[in-house]
């Protein structure tokens, strides 16, 4: 599954950027996750379903914003039954909680990267943090990593049986408006 692989190097290419609002391709956009399972097994994963807006200002990155969502009613891991459990209430609940967004409160030019610092929701539940973010030839990628029971997200599962970190890996590919 090659196309659940981590970016190996993030770069800021300024020359190749836009300043202006940019469309997501949600055909092609999604973010990818890895979590552990029982402590030995990984669990991978992609959700789809991107939507939202971006906007850069080069000369003014304090007024560049990423205000993004995602469906996770869209969650595949390759087993279609782990896929309908993490839909259920007991994990991602899509029904009650159809989106997971985040919002950016700042965008930052840091070294050789755009920092996204904002407020990811899921399940009802807003938290900080930071996701560093390449953006070269139309795509963004990025990659963080949070604590899933400070949302709730399968809180009955001991880290033990469904590790508390996920990794997320992002992949949006924009096109100038």
């Amino acid at each position: 599954m090659s196309f659940l692989k981590k970016p190996s190097k993030f770069v800021f290419h300024k020359e190749i950027m836009v300043t202006g609002f940019l469309n997501i391709e949600p055909g092609d956009s999604y973010v990818t996750f890895k979590v552990k399972k029982l402590g030995i097994l990984t669990v991978r994963g992609i959700v789809s379903g991107f939507d939202g807006q971006i906007y850069l200002d080069l000369q003014n990155m304090g007024n560049s914003f990423f205000n993004v969502c995602l469906t996770p009613v869209t969650i595949q891991t390759g087993i279609s039954k782990r896929d309908e459990h993490l839909r259920s209430m007991e994990f991602f609940y899509v029904k009650k909680y159809p989106i997971i967004c985040f919002k950016s409160s700042s965008v930052e030019k840091m070294n050789n990267l755009l920092r996204l610092k904002g407020t990811l929701q899921m399940l009802g539940t807003d938290i900080e943090v930071v996701i560093p973010m390449e953006y070269k030839d139309n795509i963004f990628k990025g990659a963080f990593s949070f604590n899933r029971k400070k949302y709730g997200l399968g809180k009955k599962y001991p880290g033990i049986l469904v590790g508390n970190t996920i990794d997320i890996t992002i992949n949006c590919i924009t096109t100038k408006k």
